[in-house]
């Protein structure tokens, strides 16, 4: 008897048939059987069949009769395989060669029911997406979930082929795939049968199936198939109701992918109107659940309840249309009205030149959160201010409030200050705009000024291209970037980064002024030893190691190694060898992702040890919720190990070793660029590392030699002017001078 008997039901597959078989007989689990049913195929599948099977004994040729439905197919399979465990690939898929192995061995290992896989999805132009099966569900101490510990996972895709199935779970459960009407989408009953019944569920992180999108041989590929989906739907939901285990918190998750699905396939459907009808039935059912939408973004909401509202499509279809002719971002038709009126409205340019500005009121932008440059500088104002003046906060997202509410506790206040948060597409941010003499702006800020003093400070000096020089950079990015350059005054840290500034934000070379950044006085100029020591217990280590890559846009390198524990992008990194060598040497190793990468280093931390005692994973939540700053970090580390970030380039103003991790380096250059092109490495003061060796010795070196030591300290005055902490009070002065040109010119 076979350890696994793997189920290929077939229809019209010949063009896809010989590749998904290959797969299947080169898996390391040798030991298989491979059930091949032909469902009267009108092509040459059953021929195909037939050769294979001569070739290799493993191949059981079952030719059906009578042209039946997908679902009769896979029972039929389960029926004859004569295995302890029965696994499905369909045959224009393909698997990994360790697929049965794997799943094999984690299912005998937890004693589960059912062991899943991770998978790609494999688009047209044979790009593909990587599905974890694991994310953001909830394991117990055996390392196994089922829908009571995690109900989260009937939202999850249903694709029956993930999966390996113990043969005796579904004979004790009497579970079958229907049989009555139709092949396409008998995955999503098939699945709410086995998640209703099964107490133990395994899983694993490694993508082992291939599942190619839209093949033309796909059973779900026509607009008439399509419409079968929103009812397969309903009968799921009724499978759960029937099994008892639909209580509150199924529903909730259900009715999340019963809305997301419904609305996927909506898109691909060409028979729309009577799609939107089986559609609209749906959610008028779920809406009787009295869900609280709790896993509902803001749009799918008021999109579910705008499908409920219009019976007929061609109604919301015209809603919908409407929506976008005013919407912008999701947000609604004021965000519109505000957007053309505060960058391309004549009334409003007219309005900017008759309104008096007030020189004591001052706009602040950041991008992303207040925690970057604009933040330090206002800091800095507020404590040094002399007469009584209005800080304008403009946020972009509305989710910024909860943070801003925070921050604005936090601050200093005194009769002559006053600030106020508000959000950038309203009303109250037109008129203050209107009002404001000064902008200080760490991103975009798309307005008409007009004799108004805007500092942009930007958030670091460019090793990467920036601005106008970014290759693929939307064309209206680009006016905006121009129009900022126009404006603007901008800052660098020397005369190199200077030209860099200038060029990248097509900026007259005048109006880049050498002051510092902001962020880089608190590097020095900050007192948070006891707050880091209590987070962090620093002084239980010898050493303390910071990285902190940039935005490295490397998802197709990423995409290769996707059970992704190599944090460092090398090749022939060891985690285990890297873990021990900082256990030998008591270092601590903390690791700090761009902002960008933090919402898959956080769903990936299910494969990455970030809970070894040498190593602390910070995210910004980290800092924002400490009411700290990265930058205030720097102080109480002993070197920084990064790439092609401007992180580096701050931290050389500590005087500390810096590592130049550059493995990727040549695919970067080709998917972002490097401001100086080749010569990006007169901003890399320290050691290169290219791959995880080289990375370890440039360590070693970096903390107990330091042998770049010399040539790093002739090159900072190259990379930075000032070594002080006193960045903002420059960009004060020259503000304050702006405003006194101003007022004499009166």
């Amino acid at each position: 008897m076979a350890k696994v008997s793997i189920v290929v039901p077939i229809y019209n597959s010949e063009k896809t048939l010989a590749m998904c078989l290959d797969s299947i007989l080169n898996q390391t689990l040798q030991d298989i059987e491979i059930l091949c049913l032909d469902d009267e195929c009108a092509d040459n599948s059953r021929q195909i069949i037939d050769e294979y099977s001569k070739k290799d004994s493993r191949i059981v040729p079952i030719h059906l009769s009578g042209k039946g439905s997908y679902g009769r197919a896979l029972n039929l399979g389960f029926q004859k395989a004569s295995s302890e465990y029965i696994g499905i690939v369909e045959s224009d898929d393909t698997i990994a060669p360790k697929m049965y192995e794997t799943l094999l061995t984690n299912a005998i290992n937890t004693n589960a029911d059912i062991s899943m896989a991770s998978f790609f999805i494999v688009k047209k132009d044979l790009s593909y997406d990587y599905t974890n099966i694991l994310r953001n569900i909830t394991l117990n101490k055996e390392n196994i979930f089922n829908i009571e510990i995690s109900p989260n996972i009937v939202s999850r895709p249903a694709y029956p082929w993930k999966n390996l199935y113990k043969k005796s779970f579904l004979i004790e459960n009497e579970i079958k795939f229907r049989e009555d009407d139709g092949a396409s989408y008998q995955d999503n009953v098939f699945n709410a049968c086995i998640l209703s019944k099964a107490k133990r569920i395994t899983g694993t992180t490694k993508p082992l199936y291939f599942y190619y999108l839209d093949t033309p041989e796909s059973t779900s590929n026509t607009g008439e198939t399509l419409l079968l989906y929103p009812i397969r739907r309903l009968q799921t939901r009724q499978v759960y109701i029937s099994n008892g285990v639909f209580n509150d918190n199924i529903k909730e998750h259900f009715d999340t992918g019963h809305y997301g699905g419904l609305k996927f396939f909506f898109a691909r459907c060409s028979k729309k109107a009577q799609y939107y009808k089986l559609m609209r039935k749906g959610l008028q059912i779920i809406k009787n659940d009295n869900i609280k939408y709790r896993y509902f973004t803001l749009s799918a909401k008021k999109d579910f309840d705008r499908i409920i509202k219009y019976p007929f499509y061609s109604m919301y279809k015209f809603r919908l249309i409407l929506s976008k002719l005013f919407t912008i971002r999701g947000e609604d038709i004021s965000y519109r009205l505000l957007f053309y009126s505060q960058n391309y409205s004549f009334l409003l340019r007219i309005l900017n030149r008759i309104i008096p500005k007030d020189s004591k009121q001052i706009c602040i932008g950041d991008i992303h959160d207040f925690s970057q440059n604009s933040r330090i500088i206002h800091k800095y104002i507020e404590r040094h201010v002399t007469e009584k003046t209005i800080f304008n906060y403009l946020y972009s997202h509305k989710e910024e409030k909860a943070n801003l509410d925070i921050y604005k506790r936090k601050f200093i206040r005194t009769d002559k200050i006053r600030t106020r948060c508000i959000y950038n597409w309203s009303f109250k941010a037109l008129w203050a705009m209107l009002r404001s003499k000064t902008f200080i702006l760490t991103g975009f800020q798309d307005f008409n000024y007009y004799k108004q003093n805007v500092i942009s400070v930007w958030h670091g000096m460019p090793i990467k291209t920036i601005g106008t020089l970014e290759k693929g950079i939307y064309k209206y990015d680009l006016i905006r970037y121009k129009r900022l350059g126009k404006y603007a005054y901008n800052i660098a840290t020397s005369d190199i980064c200077k030209m860099l500034v200038s060029v990248s934000f097509n900026a007259d070379p005048n109006k880049v002024l050498i002051t510092g950044i902001p962020r880089n006085d608190v590097i020095i100029d900050n007192d948070k030893k006891e707050i880091f020591e209590n987070l962090l217990k620093l002084s239980n280590y010898n050493k303390v190691i910071l990285y902190a890559p940039t935005y490295r846009e490397l998802r197709r390198i990423r995409d290769i190694h996707p059970i992704f524990k190599n944090i460092f992008y090398c090749d022939d990194y060891d985690e285990n060898d890297f873990y021990k060598y900082l256990e030998e040497n008591n270092i601590l190793f903390i690791f700090k992702p761009h902002g960008f990468d933090e919402g898959f280093y956080n769903n990936a931390r299910s494969f990455i040890n970030f809970n070894h005692p040498n190593v602390r994973y910070l995210d910004n939540n980290f800092f924002k919720t400490k009411d700290i700053f990265l930058y205030e970090l720097f102080k109480y580390t002993d070197m920084l190990i990064s790439d092609f970030s401007s992180i580096s380039i701050d931290y050389l103003i500590s005087k500390k070793p810096v590592v130049y991790l550059l493995c990727g380096a040549e695919f970067y250059a080709e998917e972002r660029g490097f401001s100086l092109e080749d010569n990006y490495k007169i901003l890399m003061p320290g050691l290169l590392a290219y791959n995880y060796a080289e990375l370890k010795n440039a360590i070693n070196d970096a903390l107990f030699y330091d042998t770049k030591k010399e040539e790093r300290l002739k090159s900072i005055p190259l990379i930075h002017k000032y070594t002080d902490s006193n960045s903002c009070e420059r960009i004060w002065n020259f503000i304050q001078e702006l405003n006194e040109k101003d007022k004499k010119s009166k």
